[in-house]
């Protein structure tokens, strides 16, 4: 099967376009908001998008569940980190 990627592309930035404006939903709950919103950046990244799943994942009452959105955030963040720096010589490196 031949797959137009700049199709796919285009119908997944409509998508994303369509569900930003359901994660502005308030009564939505938190936790459910920030699935959104990290399922949103894994397709998209933008620091924008990791400011606001920051904001929803502190609204998120159980602790427990907080504890591992922040990580997430965090675990993102490093992901772009490595993606975006230059490739580092790891046979140089002294511990």
């Amino acid at each position: 099967m031949s797959v137009d990627q700049d199709v796919l592309i285009e119908l997944r930035d409509q998508v994303i376009s369509t569900a930003l404006p359901l994660v502005e939903d308030q009564t939505m709950p938190a936790e459910k908001r920030f699935s959104m919103l990290m399922t949103i950046i894994e397709a998209d990244p933008s620091i924008e998008l990791l400011r606001k799943a920051y904001t929803v994942a502190q609204t998120i009452e159980n602790s427990v569940v907080r504890a591992d959105a922040l990580l997430d955030i965090v675990d993102e963040i490093d992901l772009l980190l490595e993606a975006t720096s230059p490739e580092q010589d790891t046979d140089n490196v002294t511990t």
